[in-house]
């Protein structure tokens, strides 16, 4: 193996070459050389591990990242390894050094495992329509903070929940009773269902069997705001019971999450409407909202996909008789969310941000939120042909209005300022982190920092203009394993 002692990828290589090799080895053994995709799905995992090995190696808070860029050398490097590997030789034998082009697979398999941080010296690679993923919400508790339309979306179905709660049969008295938390994010709006739910078991179970409730989300989202609203937020769940036991899980619900039939109740509000991949960019506008013809049908299809994904899962993880209330924001009879005049708002700062060179015109054109509502058509399809799908059923489905909670402040108060203030927030913390990932700079901290304020603060200007409420409906569904 070539010695080069200045670039920090190689250095990292080599000091683990032992580990990598083996890997690449049985890699080799396991998987054909013409299987593309699991190759690829294998190098992106190879990052994925060296991206929280360079982790380990910061001592800084927001530097990590940073490190992503030195990660993505080690994977193109080891990209070169993979395809270089032969059936008599030892991957460091074929060994070159030379940097490859990656694919658009290629590059959208690194991001799902590196929280969508790609380096300059990759985006000059990746074509125009390369879809990107969606990001976490913003952290340092910014989504706890601000979050306040999907708390109330999830409010809307607390009574159907407390009722699947006191429904769903409980079995062995020996075994903990599992609660699933679909997209927690922060946290802050779980405390209340599943406080509701600890509750309503304590009131058939007594004081002493176990409840392990299980918070999951995508690996780049804020864990430590969500324990720390465990450890100290007012409204936390069980402060005094000493037999709940929380957890967190980094992956993405649109895998395997827990082990087959562990679950007795899953809860998911306002996290289904991220899609698992977005399937186009929108000509003229960034939110799936906004999109018409072809486009909206190619996310509509995504999003059909991704619900059934998301139900075959959640029926794995349940135990027989458990139950999975899930909250989306939906349409009125009209076709009409509520938040259309909210991103319209969105895609006109944008514009004016590309006029004052705050960011390009390529930058723009990239940037896509593929989250969008769910109408009850969509949710109950699967169940169309003959009322169950993998095992589930149907047990309630209703939609609701919600209110906008900063827009009755400010019927009370009348200050504009103070809810356009609250409705940008709302965008920001929710959204720009997923619109950021499409700046060339996307691992800079300080860039991404700037145009999530200059977005926030345009956003506050339009709004303070002409306050209007967000006021939206959510859908709720209630399904049970049969």
């Amino acid at each position: 193996m070539r010695s080069i002692t200045t670039d920090p990828a190689t250095n990292i290589l080599q000091r683990h070459r032992f580990e990598l090799s083996a890997t690449l080895i049985l890699a080799h053994a396991f998987l054909p050389k013409s299987d593309a995709n699991l190759r690829v799905y294998l190098a992106a995992m190879i990052a994925s591990g060296v991206y929280e090995f360079c982790q380990v190696l910061d001592t800084g808070g927001q530097c990590a990242h940073g490190k992503a860029f030195t990660a993505i050398l080690v994977l193109i490097r080891l990209a070169r390894v993979i395809d270089g590997i032969g059936n008599s030789s030892p991957p460091r034998a074929r060994c070159t050094w030379q940097l490859l082009t990656p694919s658009a697979d290629f590059v959208r398999g690194l991001r799902l495992y590196t929280g969508g941080h790609l380096a300059p010296h990759w985006r000059h690679h990746m074509p125009d329509k390369t879809p990107r993923v969606s990001a976490a919400m913003e952290g340092r508790g910014a989504y706890n903070r601000h979050a306040a339309i999907p708390a109330s979306g999830g409010a809307s179905a607390l009574p159907h929940w407390e009722k699947a709660v006191l429904s769903v049969p409980l079995g062995n008295a020996n075994r903990p009773v599992v609660i699933a938390d679909y997209g927690s994010s922060q946290g802050k709006n779980s405390c209340a269902p599943v406080q509701i739910a600890i509750n309503a078991l304590r009131s058939r179970l007594g004081q002493t069997r176990p409840i392990m409730v299980h918070h999951i989300d995508i690996p780049a989202n804020d864990f430590n705001a969500l324990f720390e609203v465990l450890e100290t937020d007012p409204g936390r769940y069980a402060a005094d019971d000493p037999q709940v036991f929380s957890s967190a899980i980094a992956r993405s619900f649109y895998e395997t999450v827990l082990p087959a039939e562990q679950v007795d109740l899953g809860w998911s509000a306002y996290s289904a409407m991220w899609p698992s991949r977005v399937p186009s960019l929108i000509p003229g506008h960034f939110c799936v909202l906004g999109s018409t013809g072809s486009i909206r049908v190619e996310f509509e299809r995504q999003f059909a996909h991704d619900w059934e994904t998301f139900l075959t899962l959640r029926s794995a993880e349940l135990r027989f008789g458990g139950r999975l209330v899930v909250v989306v924001p939906t349409f009125d009879g009209n076709g009409r969310s509520g938040f259309e005049d909210f991103m319209d708002h969105g895609n006109a700062v944008l514009a004016s941000m590309v006029e004052e060179h705050a960011i390009t015109a390529d930058e723009r054109k990239n940037m896509v939120l593929g989250a969008g509502p769910r109408s009850k058509n969509d949710l109950i399809a699967p169940f169309a042909a003959n009322g169950h799908f993998r095992g589930l059923t149907v047990e309630h489905c209703e939609t609701a209005e919600i209110a906008d909670p900063a827009w009755d402040d400010y019927r009370r108060d009348g200050d504009r300022e103070a809810v356009a203030c609250r409705q940008a927030a709302f965008f920001r913390s929710t959204f720009a982190p997923t619109l950021a990932l499409a700046l060339t700079t996307a691992h800079d901290h300080q860039r991404v920092q700037g145009f999530s304020e200059r977005l926030e603060q345009g956003l506050r200007h339009r709004m303070a203009r002409d306050p209007a409420p967000v006021h939206s409906l959510a859908a709720t569904i209630v399904l049970a394993k049969r």
